[in-house]
């Protein structure tokens, strides 16, 4: 024979470097994972445009756009509910996605491909170290859950966590498990960033110093150094902004730590709804939901059985022999070494017992995945400030991998029954994990279609990138149609950042006003323009049909909510009166009218009674990103028969032209402004921008804003207030 034509191993190969092609291969030909992977893209990317889109998602989406724009270096993140500051490392994300592309619909793809890549790793993971069926059962379970699913159809920084969290845990079993070395520099950044989307992934220490005292051989101290000095970097700019605001964020968190503190339930409520869908999301008769509410209450209560089941299995994993979770072929447990000699000392004995957990594979592994589970869930039972449920997102997918280890070992334990019984076994087994899938599969996809379909009512809260950007284009297009040269958007506070970032991509001249139902007009020399109204401003809107000859020309619909309304509004031909402040506004002669209005929406509220005037704007207050301008009148009724408080009115827009009015309603108590001759009104003007902090050449973006000091109005005629209507 030829040996020649034989096949020969190249010397140059690298056995482990062959093991990994050849794992990756046989993963590949899995077919479990192409299932898995479908159903984990459906839940996630079906109708993904109608994402929620409002105050939070359009800072996180222009943050980094900013930075890109002006070239400037993020210095903070978003604001954390405790009014702090958060760090910038969600910013320092997306700035690669910023300068692909401005739409906000891709960084909703990138967390939603975040979530699906954990749903894979977490696959990966699991049968790495528990075998196939485990890493089945916890996969399929993580990727229709209801709550991973939800948390991943949107824009925010601890959506982020199930990825980066499993990456962490998989680095502690890199080094506690596996017996490698460099599994700390690669935890210890991923630790910092966890602490970048959210303060609370501070309790994830605890399992780094575990794996740190039962690993402490494998750390070199070239890992320590660069796992500080990468994880101090990331913070690097943060340090910098705190000290320029003398740290001020920090103060916040230490105050907000210092507050009373309670104990109570909510911290154990909230990881169990981790495993289905909560009761609270039991939907009316009007959606899908409704038909699986039986379904839903087992399913829940069923999985919470199951969650529980698998930690006491973890903990008997800890010293029962019969627990066998860890995949032997790969990490065998050592032999029980033989003492020289019987030791009467407690210490020893214990020593000896850490000694020989240290070195078991299984025991570790799962000494360090109920550390990870229930430290962090015991530790915020004691809270000063309110638990979000979001808090608990950075213990994914934990309750599933728990999970999916009990049903590998109930399956382990049943090959050893009798050949009737452990067929059973082995066939009831999988048939409950399909049954347990196949529901959260179906519960979590009817929420998915009522949600995206229209049929769960949405309050003026929830607002979709979709119906928002239709909105506008709708508002745009009818301005060219209609030949208008301009449109004012008037919003609330759940859409006016949201408005603000979208409206950025219109042809036509825009302008975004907010504050106290403060109403925005065009100038006669401008002539008609188009007004966009969210269903919040009802006052608003009716200030506008009733003091302008505005028409109704457009709806464009809100998913599951009350629609948008379009109209063109006429130029208000008025003549300015005598009574003005200095190169600002002027009052126009108008008599005070009378306006009584209660909310639709509110029908158990009291009527207010609104005076309304109209002014004349005098300034140019040119457009610039991220920056506002605020005109706040403040009125007293004189020559009324009952005396009566001020009312405050605020009047926000991006830009304003001389000429354009102001149509301003002070609302006072009914029947405590009896037909007043006049008010007295005083005014001021403030201008707010982004806060940077500059270094020399270095400029810091901040989430926070800067505002100017109140500039008060001064009248031609002396003093700080005028008399409306003169």
């Amino acid at each position: 024979m030829d040996t020649a034509i034989l096949p020969t191993t190249k010397r140059s190969e690298n056995p482990a470097q062959v093991r990994f092609w050849h794992r990756i291969g046989t993963w590949l030909l899995t077919w479990e994972i192409y299932p898995l992977l479908l159903f984990a893209s459906f839940l996630r990317f079906y109708r993904l445009a109608w994402t929620e889109f409002d105050t939070d998602q359009a800072v996180l989406a222009g943050l980094p756009r900013m930075a890109l724009a002006h070239g400037l270096i993020p210095g903070t993140g978003t604001i954390a509910s405790i009014g702090m500051a958060n760090p910038p490392g969600y910013v320092y994300l997306f700035l690669p996605i910023a300068a692909l592309s401005a739409s906000p619909l891709v960084d909703a793809i990138v967390i939603a491909l975040s979530n699906i890549l954990a749903v894979l790793l977490t696959y990966l993971f699991v049968r790495r170290y528990y075998g196939r069926l485990a890493g089945a059962v916890a996969g399929f379970l993580f990727a229709v859950a209801y709550e991973s699913v939800h948390y991943s159809r949107f824009i925010w920084q601890p959506n982020l966590f199930p990825f980066f969290t499993l990456l962490f845990i998989a680095a502690l079993f890199w080094g506690v498990v596996e017996r490698r070395s460099g599994w700390f520099a690669v935890a210890l950044p991923l630790l910092g960033l966890l602490l970048h989307l959210h303060l609370l992934a501070l309790y994830l220490i605890v399992p780094l110093l575990l794996a740190l005292v039962l690993a402490y051989k494998t750390v070199r101290w070239r890992d320590v150094i660069l796992g500080v000095v990468l994880s101090l970097g990331s913070f690097l700019t943060y340090f910098i902004w705190e000290i320029g605001v003398h740290f001020a964020d920090i103060s916040i968190l230490l105050d907000a730590w210092h507050q009373p503190a309670h104990i109570d339930g909510q911290a154990l409520s909230d990881y169990l709804e981790l495993v289905g869908v909560p009761a609270s999301q039991l939907a009316g008769p009007q959606t899908t939901l409704a038909w699986l509410t039986p379904l839903l209450r087992w399913e829940r209560w069923g999985l919470i059985g199951l969650l529980l089941a698998g930690f006491l299995l973890a903990f008997l994993g800890l010293g029962w022999r019969q627990v066998r979770v860890m995949n032997a072929s790969r990490f065998p447990e050592p032999a029980s070494p033989v003492p020289a000699k019987f030791s009467f000392s407690p210490w020893q004995r214990l020593r000896d017992e850490w000694s020989a957990l240290a070195a078991s594979p299984q025991r570790a592994g799962l000494l360090l995945l109920l550390t990870w589970q229930i430290v962090p869930v015991l530790l915020m039972t004691r809270h000063s400030v309110d638990l979000q449920f979001h808090y608990m997102l950075f213990l994914l997918p934990g309750p599933f991998i728990l999970i999916g280890l009990l049903f590998s070992q109930v399956r382990a334990w049943g090959d050893q029954l009798a050949p009737l019984a452990g067929r059973f076994v082995r066939l009831a087994i999988p048939a409950l994990a399909v049954l347990l899938v196949v529901g959260q599969l179906f519960s979590t996809g009817a929420w998915v279609l009522d949600s995206m379909g229209g049929r769960d009512a949405h309050s003026v809260k929830f607002n979709t990138l979709s119906d928002l950007q239709a909105a506008l284009n709708q508002a745009d297009s009818l301005a060219r149609m209609h030949h208008l040269r301009h449109v004012y958007i008037d919003t609330d506070m759940y859409t006016n950042l949201a408005f603000t970032y979208l409206a950025a991509q219109m042809q036509t001249p825009h302008t975004v006003f907010s504050g106290s139902h403060c109403l925005l007009l065009p100038s006669p020399a401008q002539g008609p323009a188009l007004m966009l109204l969210g269903p919040a401003d009802t006052l608003d809107e009716a200030l506008l049909t009733h003091f302008t000859s505005a028409v109704l020309v457009d709806e464009p619909p809100r998913l599951g909510g009350t629609p948008f309304h379009l109209y063109i509004v006429q130029p208000l031909l008025t003549v300015p009166g005598s009574a003005s402040f200095a190169d600002t506004l002027s009052a126009d002669k108008a008599p005070l009218t009378d306006f009584t209005w209660s909310d639709p929406a509110q029908q158990d509220t009291q009527p207010v009674h609104l005076l309304t005037t109209l002014w004349t704007n005098f300034r140019a207050w040119s457009a610039a990103d991220d920056t506002s301008y605020t005109y706040q009148f403040i009125a007293h009724a004189i020559g009324s028969e009952t005396g009566s408080g001020g009312s405050a009115v605020n009047c926000g827009f991006t830009n304003l032209a001389p000429g354009e009015k102001f149509l301003v309603p002070f609302a006072f108590p009914l029947g405590s402004v009896a037909q007043p001759a006049a008010l007295a009104v005083s005014g001021s003007s403030s201008v707010s921008q982004p806060y940077v902090q500059s270094y020399g050449p270095f400029h810091l973006l901040s989430v926070r804003q800067q505002v100017s000091p109140l500039l008060a109005f001064r009248s031609t005629s002396g003093g700080n207030s005028l008399v409306v209507p003169d």
